[in-house]
């Protein structure tokens, strides 16, 4: 969100001038006309400016995981809804149920999360929006799904969608992390052992090579020649690569920012991939959950798109949104802006035709669910074969230069 100031007339021609917080110009623009004012300027104000007029109008809640960066939060998120699904399916209220969770819940960062909530629907509030003031621990997803649960009455149909689909998540990153230990372990012993050899063993063989009147061979001077580069240049380098991911950090922290890295990362070779088919997933899963659990088209797909963390997307998907509410067909929209593969809209227009977009959706969801299992581990295999490839690599220059050294000591010494 980008926080905008600007100067109006309004129906009565008097001069206003304000801010407001809008995600672009565009939405700003449209809020402003929204209220009948005539715009006479507007201004997006700087980074530093933003930030500090979020933190003024931010909620005056704190979480209870404030300044707790040893916890896992995905795990907290996760077992909240978990638990509270065990209690509210169970046929516990809503009010009952987190009242049970303060004292059922393991860890105290998660009782006191519960408790926290609880507080906040004992003064009236839904549970959508009192989760909303901790958005470092429940993601916009989260949030959107359980606030269209609680107006349809369907809560625990969309929070046990909610929790298969994090399971999902849950066990691709598992495998992930799994495939990618082992060659990152071998990596880093082959780099401590070529490095070992570098700056302690090969300063003492060259200095009694140079004692004795020989020299080293090619491929040990080359090696010394990369770790005087390392010791000159290494510093500047990593100041370098920190310098740009402060930048990128500081770049995705605003709206435009967001965008251009987010569609950045749709292109990249090896990524892009993963990103386009959790995307894919992602958005069949919510349509699916929201049409089956009887939230209307419309308001399935504006939730859809607020949930989408991919800014990129998120623009394409608003485009077929806004085509869907003109009269253009859910297939032909998605088609245009490109928000589905081709054979995901075959399906499609299967479901449309018959009047069950939910099954159409679901169906999507498992065939790129498994496409996408089938690219991480593609993925994983891809990077551990260069892992390795790059450590057997190492080990063989640094044995060849080992070899190579005693070789010509040797014959230094007999000659």
């Amino acid at each position: 969100m980008g926080v905008y100031s600007y100067k109006a007339l309004n129906r009565a021609k008097i001069k206003e001038k304000g801010t407001l917080e809008a995600v672009d110009k565009k939405q700003a623009m449209q809020l402003l006309t929204q209220k009948g004012l005539h715009i006479l300027s507007l201004k997006e104000k700087r980074f530093f400016m933003n930030r500090i007029s979020q933190k003024r109008t931010k909620s005056t809640v704190t979480s209870p995981l404030s300044g707790k960066f040893w916890v896992n939060k995905q795990k907290i998120h996760f077992n909240f809804l978990y638990k509270f699904l065990q209690l509210h399916a169970g046929g516990l209220p809503l009010g009952d149920a987190l009242k049970v969770m303060r004292t059922r819940l393991k860890s105290p960062a998660e009782q006191a999360l519960a408790e926290a909530i609880h507080k906040q629907l004992c003064e009236g509030k839904t549970l959508a929006t009192a989760m909303k003031a901790y958005p470092d621990i429940f993601p916009e997803r989260t949030i959107y799904m359980i606030e269209a649960g609680e107006k349809t009455g369907n809560l625990i149909n969309i929070v046990t969608n909610l929790i298969r689909f994090m399971e999902v998540q849950a066990e691709v990153k598992k495998r992930f992390i799994a495939g990618m230990s082992y060659p990152l372990v071998v990596c880093s012993i082959a780099i401590a052992v070529v490095g070992l050899f570098i700056f302690y063993l090969l300063p003492r063989i060259q200095k009694m090579m140079t004692s004795m009147g020989g020299e080293l061979p090619m491929v040990t001077r080359l090696l010394m020649g990369s770790a005087h580069f390392l010791s000159d240049w290494g510093l500047y380098i990593v100041a370098i690569v920190g310098i740009m991911t402060v930048y990128l950090l500081r770049l995705r922290k605003t709206p435009s920012g967001r965008v251009w890295t987010d569609r950045c990362l749709t292109y990249l070779p090896l990524l892009k991939g993963i990103v386009n088919g959790s995307y894919y997933c992602q958005t069949a899963n919510l349509l699916a959950t929201l049409l089956g659990s009887g939230i209307n088209t419309t308001e399935s797909m504006q939730l859809t798109e607020q949930a989408t963390s991919n800014r990129h997307h998120r623009l394409h998907f608003a485009e077929a949104r806004k085509k869907v509410l003109d009269g253009v067909s859910i297939t032909q929209a998605f088609d245009k802006h490109h928000v589905l593969p081709v054979e995901a809209l075959d399906i499609l227009s299967v479901g449309e035709n018959t009047g069950d977009l939910a099954s159409s959706f679901r169906e999507i969801f498992k065939i790129y669910n498994i496409d996408l299992n089938e690219k991480l581990h593609r993925l994983t295999i891809t990077v551990s074969s260069i892992a390795l490839g790059f450590a057997f690599s190492l080990v063989a220059v640094l044995a060849m230069s080992i070899v190579m050294s005693v070789m010509k000591f040797s014959s230094t010494i007999v000659g």
